[in-house]
Parts: C-alpha cells; sequence; structure tokens
C-alpha cells in the first residue's frame, strides 16, 4: 500500500494541536499612534501641572462645587444663601444662577468626597475635583484631536491639537479652577467631532453618531446657556449630510 502524504495544512494543524491560530492585531497607524501618545503627553502633564490649592476661591466656583454637594447628597439644587448673584428661594434657600451641567458633573466627586475627608482629613477632596476637571480638560484635546484626525491632518498635525488644547490654549489655566468653561469646550468639540463623523458613516452607526452628537451640544446648552448660539453651527454637517442624502 502507497503511504498517504499528509496536507501542508494538516501539518501545521498537528502542530498545533489542532487550533487555529489566532490572527494577529493589526499595527496602530500613524495617526492613532500620535493621537495615543500625545493623549498620555498631556495627560501626564495636566497630572504634575494642575494646582488643586487654588480651586474653590471664585463665587463662581464656591456655588458650583455647593451645588454639586446638594445634588450628591439630598438630590437638589438649594444652596446656603449669602453667595453673589444667588437666587433666593422662599423656603429659606437659594440656587446658583448658572447651568446645571457642571454641577451634575461635578456630583461625582461630591459623592466620594465625604467618606474620603472623613478617612484622610478636611480638604483631601481637593484631589477629586482636580482630576475631573483635568479629565475634562483631556476630553476636550482629545475631541480636537479626533476633529483632526478626521479632517486629514497628518500625525504631527494630530498631536499638535491634543497638546495645544489641553496646554496651550486658556484651558490649561481653566484646569485650576472649578468653572464650568471646560466642560462647555469639551461637549461642544465632542459635538462637532461626532457630527463630522456621522457625516462619513452609513447606517446604525451614523445615526448613532449624531445622537451622540445632539446629546453633547445639549450638555454644553445645560452647562451654559450661551452655548447655544453655536449649536446650529456644529451640527452644520448632520443638515449639509441630510440635504445631500437623496430623497426616495
Amino acid at each position: 500500500m502507497k503511504r498517504q502524504r499528509r496536507s501542508p495544512d494538516a501539518k501545521a494543524a498537528k502542530g498545533t494541536g489542532g487550533s487555529a491560530r489566532r490572527p494577529a492585531r493589526a499595527p496602530l497607524s500613524p495617526e492613532s499612534r500620535a493621537l495615543l501618545l500625545a493623549t498620555l503627553a498631556a495627560a501626564l502633564v495636566l497630572a504634575f501641572g494642575v494646582d488643586e490649592r487654588t480651586l474653590g476661591r471664585i463665587t463662581d466656583e464656591q456655588q458650583l462645587a455647593n451645588t454639586s454637594v446638594a445634588l450628591a447628597e439630598l438630590g437638589e439644587l438649594g444652596v446656603a444663601r449669602g453667595q453673589t448673584f444667588a437666587i433666593h428661594r422662599p423656603g429659606g434657600d437659594a440656587v446658583a444662577p448658572y447651568g446645571v451641567g457642571a454641577p451634575l458633573v461635578f456630583s461625582l466627586a461630591s459623592r466620594a468626597a465625604a467618606p474620603l475627608e472623613l478617612r484622610h482629613g478636611l480638604g483631601a477632596s481637593q484631589s477629586l475635583y482636580a482630576l475631573l476637571q483635568s479629565l475634562v480638560v483631556l476630553a476636550a484635546a482629545l475631541a480636537a484631536g479626533l476633529l483632526a484626525r478626521l479632517w486629514s491632518a497628518s500625525p504631527s498635525g494630530i498631536a499638535v491639537a491634543v497638546v495645544g488644547t489641553a496646554i496651550g490654549s486658556p484651558l490649561w489655566a481653566y484646569a485650576s479652577t472649578l468653572f464650568a468653561e471646560p466642560l462647555v469646550a469639551a461637549s461642544l468639540a465632542g459635538a462637532l467631532a461626532l457630527a463630522v463623523a456621522a457625516g462619513r458613516a452609513e447606517g446604525t452607526r451614523a445615526s448613532s453618531l449624531a445622537v451622540g452628537a445632539g446629546l453633547l451640544a445639549g450638555w454644553a446648552v445645560l452647562t451654559k446657556g450661551l452655548a447655544l448660539a453655536l449649536v446650529p453651527f456644529l451640527l452644520l454637517p448632520l443638515l449639509l449630510d441630510a440635504v445631500r442624502a437623496p430623497r426616495l
């Protein structure tokens, strides 16, 4: 009898125990690598450069922090009277005359502040608020980098967009405060990035990106009413895509 010769595929299967080889992961593109490295570099600078000792010095910051504590502990917006521009209510408390978008975000830090200060002493929660504000600034920088990538920027251009937004713009100074402007910037930049991406996507993915753009735009307005003036321009890519879409 003649011996049957095994095929190369059979030998490979036997050598690997009959299991299929896992496909190799595709390497990061130069643009993705630039976006990742620039974001990490910006995060490192923010981690060592933000001064948490300056948080909460101004009445606007104090009202934001107080409102976030009220939301975290009581589930309402009422704060003590006495703050500048605060609106008094008949019940004896007051509300801050600012948007609730930022207090809702910072209520995450306020929720964890009490147990942290009980364990480590008064003032220990400053780091939580500084960390959260730094993450918001980093989100704005990441959105700027994504926009640069969507608009076909080079890897160096993407890196400049990220680092420039995080530490080369006014957001760098805002990172050591509790003002709401970084959240507005992150929401607006994110809305524009998602709107541009939605215009280039198809099907369910395009719809999901468009919904995300609308939610971020709405959050920017919830944080600061003046952002409403910019929303139509940021969502313009969605409108242009709807106009170009063929009619059935």
